[in-house]
């Protein structure tokens, strides 16, 4: 029988939600051992606004969080989100400050780097998604989800696609497996289980087909 892979949030997005993201490492170690032998594919830890509140509310060192927690965490992949050119912050950086940035993060722990663009503009999540791939981390490609006349079935569709090609066109460029991975994030309670059922229901068909 195969189970669902399931991602811890909260301690990303779980005190970003509720708190403000105000969460201090302090209040994350006691805790960390148990959610790493709960069997989670993976803890989403950093990236975000976790970065940004550190250094702005919390007086602390969001590297030594992320070091901290990796050492704490020894059998659960931990996870980030990144914001495609914008990586933690509000503005587009340099490649090479993207490049950079991944390659530490990768060093000191983050194994899944989970890539979006709030507008969804495939041009924005590329060159991230070439720099995990370079740094044999997982890179997970990301519908940021809404509603609008022009959000329908086929724009969704679409997007995945260009998603999947930017993901082959960077395996192949390092010669590695392809690897497709869809997720699809919403910032409101608006993609309501029937539609959801229904959206990847439709992303897995679309999938199978480009593969056969």
């Amino acid at each position: 029988m195969k189970y669902p892979s399931i991602t811890e949030l909260v301690l990303r997005d779980g005190q970003q939600s509720l708190i403000a993201t105000r969460m201090r490492l302090s209040d994350m170690t006691p805790i960390l051992s148990k959610l790493d032998n709960i069997g989670f594919s993976s803890l989403e830890m950093w990236g975000g606004a976790t970065y940004d509140c550190c250094l702005r509310f919390l007086n602390e060192d969001p590297w030594e969080r992320l070091k901290v927690i990796k050492s704490n965490v020894t059998k659960t992949q931990l996870q980030m989100l990144l914001r495609g050119k914008n990586l933690v912050g509000y503005k587009k950086y340099d490649d090479t400050v993207i490049d950079l940035f991944i390659k530490k993060s990768s060093e000191n722990g983050i194994d899944i780097f989970r890539i979006f663009d709030a507008l969804n503009d495939i041009n924005n999540i590329v060159h991230s998604i070439e720099c995990a791939n370079k740094y044999n981390a997982n890179s997970q490609g990301t519908i940021s989800y809404t509603t609008s006349p022009i959000h329908n079935e086929k724009y969704w569709l679409k997007l995945a696609k260009d998603i999947e090609d930017a993901f082959i066109l960077m395996l192949q460029l390092a010669y590695l497996m392809p690897q497709i991975l869809k997720l699809t994030k919403q910032v409101s309670i608006i993609l309501i289980p029937p539609y959801h059922h229904s959206l990847i229901s439709m992303l897995i068909q679309q999938q199978k087909a480009l593969y056969q």
